[in-house]
């Protein structure tokens, strides 16, 4: 039997790594970020910023309560709780944009670079996709014109949360490849699915007539590829353009390297939780498999089993339901309504997380400044 910590400053989380030999009274906690959808006065429109949500669940001898919540991202770190929130910054009568920033410290600024958006319409938005271990897997979108250039896109992108500290974000910012935090195997996967995507793109080209070797554009020489939970798996999509169209997609369920990106292998079978609840849309199991979290649209559900059949909820956690709760983006995960984080604590360390939730949630959304 062995003990694995996670310490973020003077506090820890630790979990057994085998189910034995532990007191079944022993508290343990989840951490559970959500980000949830914003409505829109126009469906074809983008939302409003994305709102974020951190639930504190806690098992005890007391039951399965909501412990502790707060309007922003709660993440423990290894030098203290970080805060990662949205704030929507109106540039112009005509243009605003939503800018996601990571807090390390409470009541101090936070930087970004191009705030300024001259002769732009519309809006432009980023949203938390999943963070985890060392990294934050985001996605950027527009829907604005600038300068008579019509913006209409959706890129996904991931982040080293280390260079990401103490700004406000958006598209491409400080970017990393996607292999990086699934390590070689990982990598060479990604290395075949891309390879598959440009001999589709070959091979319809060759039907079509044309010369691959005669145009760039048909060649998927930067493919995208994010990151996102689905079917309570964390999950890499990619996908290539072909004439300005998204028509080649690739779909890896792929375990990253922990302990830069966590451990996020499912131990039950999706099926499963979607007969126990229809509209599941992502489930979490903790490590010992004392406690499972199901997440619907609008609502977390605590159960005080380790697995399916799941029986009656403990706990009811409503989200409230948002417009474009249903909306997908390319790759088939939400838009809007999801998880984005999830963290576990056991033991005594459980009541110091439940104060660190408390304190940081009562601080106010730091203050943007230009670079």
């Amino acid at each position: 039997m062995r003990l694995a910590c996670l310490v973020v400053g003077a506090l820890a989380a630790c979990v057994l790594t085998r189910p034995l030999g532990y007191a079944a009274e022993e508290p343990v906690g989840v951490l559970l970020g959500m980000r949830l959808g914003a409505s829109s006065d126009d469906p074809s429109e983008y939302p409003v910023a994305h709102r974020y949500r951190t639930l504190w669940i806690v098992k005890s001898g007391r039951g399965v309560r909501l412990e502790a919540s707060a309007n922003v991202l709660v993440v423990p770190r290894p030098s203290g709780f970080w805060r990662i929130g949205s704030t929507e910054l109106k540039q112009s009568e005509s243009y605003s944009e939503e800018w996601p920033w990571v807090s390390t410290q409470p009541g101090v600024p936070v930087h970004a670079s191009d705030l300024e958006a001259p002769g732009c319409r519309g809006r432009s938005f980023t949203q938390v996709e999943f963070i985890s271990g060392d990294y934050l897997a985001y996605a950027s979108g527009s829907k604005s014109n600038c300068g008579d250039k019509d913006n209409d896109w959706f890129s996904p992108y991931v982040g080293r949360l280390a260079e990401l500290q103490g700004q406000a974000f958006s598209a491409g910012a400080d970017w990393v490849e996607i292999w990086e935090p699934f390590g070689p195997r990982g990598s060479v996967a990604l290395q075949d699915a891309f390879q598959r995507m440009k001999k589709q793109i070959r091979d319809a080209n060759v039907e079509m007539g044309i010369d691959p070797e005669m145009s760039q554009e048909v060649e998927p020489l930067r493919a995208e590829w994010g990151l996102a939970r689905k079917n309570g798996v964390l999950t890499v999509f990619g996908y290539a353009r072909r004439f300005g169209e998204d028509v080649f997609k690739e779909e890896l369920p792929l375990r990253p390297s922990p302990p830069t990106f966590g451990r996020h292998s499912r131990a039950f079978a999706w099926t499963a939780v979607t007969t126990a609840v229809p509209d599941a849309t992502d489930a979490f199991r903790s490590p010992i498999g004392d406690l499972f979290v199901v997440v619907t649209s609008d609502e977390v559900l605590a159960f005080a089993r380790s697995a399916p059949p799941l029986g009656v909820p403990a706990l009811r956690v409503p989200l409230g339901r948002f417009d474009d709760a249903g909306d997908t983006s390319w790759w088939g995960a939400k838009r809007g309504t999801a998880p984005v984080m999830v963290e576990w604590a056991r033991g005594r360390y459980v009541a110091q997380w439940s104060r660190a939730v408390e304190s940081l949630g009562r601080h106010a959304p730091p203050q943007i400044l230009p670079r």
